[in-house]
């Protein structure tokens, strides 16, 4: 089959020449037939004809490198989307950990025992600025993040 394929696209001398094709047409070593179909896909859509043998064997690694660095370059990809996603989370996360506690202290504040007690007062003022000066940082990373 792999011949016939190799004849079609006019490999037949590389065929002739080349042991690990011709290996390839055993039984057992499918692996090495679906490897030398490749390499005649690519030796045909290159024109190996026009070319010698070491430059084809460089332009088939080339062909076989080439899904490889998509490959890795897709996992990058997915690894920073993962990443992004997960820093997004735990900003939300934090964002309303501090909204949630923002309005604990808003009704702290409303309470007879809290707003006439002076030193709780300014206690929990400090608090819900720093809460505000947070989450204003988290809103601004946060618009970033869900970009």
């Amino acid at each position: 089959m792999l011949r016939k394929k190799a004849e079609d696209v006019g490999l037949a001398d590389k065929l002739r020449r080349d042991p690990d094709l011709e290996t390839a047409q055993q039984p057992d070593g499918e692996k090495q037939q679906q490897r030398a179909f490749h390499q005649s896909q690519c030796a045909a859509h290159h024109g190996v004809d026009a070319v010698d043998h070491g430059q084809f064997c460089k332009e088939v690694q080339r062909c076989q490198q080439q899904p490889q660095q998509e490959e890795q370059q897709q996992k990058e990809e997915q690894a920073r989307i993962r990443k992004r996603q997960n820093e997004l989370k735990k900003t939300e996360n934090r964002i309303h950990v501090l909204e949630v506690r923002d309005k604990e202290i808003d009704e702290l504040m409303m309470q007879e025992e809290v707003f006439t007690n002076v030193a709780k007062c300014v206690e929990l003022n400090k608090e819900k600025t720093a809460i505000n000066e947070e989450l204003e940082q988290l809103y601004e990373r946060w618009e970033e993040l869900a970009e």
